[in-house]
């Protein structure tokens, strides 16, 4: 299955049943233990989301996507939290870029000196696999 469908409604539905949930944590949990099981809550999110997208294939489309729903999520959690939570999204948003790139011959312009989340450049690699449109020659063979 591709990250293609135009009208998936993954992302609103999981971002109304965290905000359910954070309601009810309001409610019932003092705000300093609310505020460390909401960051704890974004990391299980954002570890599960990179394991799961790692397990997929994309096209262009599903990509951007998925660019799309990881800024929903990062947007929807910033409003809960107190705190920045932008950095905890880095390595879904490097995910995300990578799988944006038009063509392979765009890597080094758009990613020239940038500082990695990923590991650098094992993971950017597999990332790059992921694109069922890119030739895995051609990504071994860009100079990383």
């Amino acid at each position: 299955m591709f990250f293609s469908q135009v009208n998936d409604p993954w992302c609103n539905a999981f971002i109304n049943m965290v905000n359910q949930l954070y309601a009810h944590w309001r409610r019932v949990i003092a705000p300093p233990s609310l505020a460390v099981m909401l960051n704890n809550l974004i990391d299980r999110v954002c570890n599960r989301l990179e394991e799961t997208v790692k397990q997929k294939e994309f096209n262009i489309l599903g990509a951007a996507m998925l660019h799309q729903d990881i800024l929903r999520l990062s947007s929807a959690f910033q409003g809960l939290s107190e705190t920045s939570v932008r950095h905890k999204f880095g390595r879904l948003n490097d995910v995300a870029s990578l799988l944006n790139l038009q063509t392979l011959n765009d890597f080094h312009a758009d990613f020239a000196g940038k500082a990695w989340k990923l590991s650098y450049p094992t993971e950017v690699r597999k990332i790059l696999s992921l694109r069922k449109d890119f030739d895995l020659g051609s990504i071994q063979q860009i100079g990383l």
